[in-house]
């Protein structure tokens, strides 16, 4: 029995939710094998968030320097600044892994795949130009969620702790967690910013660029999503960048993290269900509530 095989039986033997076929590599771009296997159930009863309220690092969370609410099907983002809450993770070399981004001043959201087999990093923070100098901060702790599985592709989120707390300004923002299942309702149209592959023969963007998606039913656990234009799907180095919409309140909120795609289709982690995971290991307690 081959990998792809086992990993396939494996994925059924565990699953409890209708899930989604995907890709996966082991880079640090959306995963790309092609065995499928449904998403497994994770029990989390008893700490389920509630949906009245949403968390956010401050008050100003969500709010973006924005001229237009979208710019459909990858394009570089304008003004500079538009997602303030963006950020670049990068190796101890300073080279660009994956994207991320803030949720409190000294925490930052991506995909816990990004982070395997790496010791400390180093997240860009407030950067459009990855080319040009920005600040940068070296990471304290690196959480991933205890359930995350590689082989499985599995509960991949995980949290980056800062050295410091990032000093909050027009460049630099944090995002809103969300706090209700209608943000992520099938049909939404939901942003992903990153500095990923402008093609997959390409080399990654130096410049954050941006895309729209359409929500398309999911599961519990997982969001997944349909490009709005064909072939306009994340591309690599995508990978822990958040998908995010927008609320009538006109704040921005994260509410799911790249994970995986085949196709135009991405699969998300979804946010709303590990909500009390992020809370229960977020130490700063800079998170607060923010009503809708």
């Amino acid at each position: 029995m081959n990998k792809e095989m086992f990993a396939l039986l494996l994925g059924f033997i565990f699953s409890g939710v209708q899930g989604y076929n995907y890709y996966q590599n082991y880079g640090y771009g959306p995963y790309q094998y092609s065995y499928k296997y449904n998403i497994p159930p994770y029990n989390n009863d008893n700490n389920f968030p509630a949906y009245q309220v949403a968390y956010s690092s401050s008050n100003d969370c969500g709010k973006a320097n924005e001229v237009n609410p979208f710019i459909i099907g990858g394009s570089e983002v304008y003004p500079h600044h538009k997602y303030p809450w963006m950020v670049a993770i990068k190796n101890e070399n300073s080279a660009f892994k994956c994207g991320g981004s803030l949720i409190t001043p000294q925490y930052v959201l991506t995909a816990a795949h990004c982070l395997i087999e790496t010791g400390n990093v180093i997240v860009g923070i407030g950067a459009h130009n990855l080319t040009i100098p920005h600040e940068e901060i070296r990471s304290r702790k690196i959480k991933m969620h205890p359930r995350f599985n590689l082989t499985l592709q599995i509960h991949d989120i995980a949290l980056i702790m800062l050295e410091k707390p990032v000093t909050l300004s027009e460049n630099i923002g944090t995002i809103c967690l969300p706090y209700d299942r209608k943000l992520e309702k099938p049909g939404t149209k939901a942003v992903v910013a990153g500095w990923g592959l402008l093609s997959k023969e390409g080399k990654s963007s130096q410049v954050l660029m941006e895309a729209t998606f359409k929500v398309i039913p999911g599961s519990e656990s997982a969001i997944v999503t349909e490009g709005e234009n064909p072939g306009k799907g994340t591309g690599i180095g995508d990978s822990g960048s958040p998908l995010f919409v927008r609320y009538p309140n006109e704040r921005w909120y994260v509410i799911g993290v790249v994970s995986s795609e085949v196709d135009t289709k991405t699969f998300f982690p979804k946010v709303l269900f590990y909500l009390s995971w992020i809370q229960e290991n977020i130490q700063d307690g800079a998170m607060c509530e923010l009503n809708a």
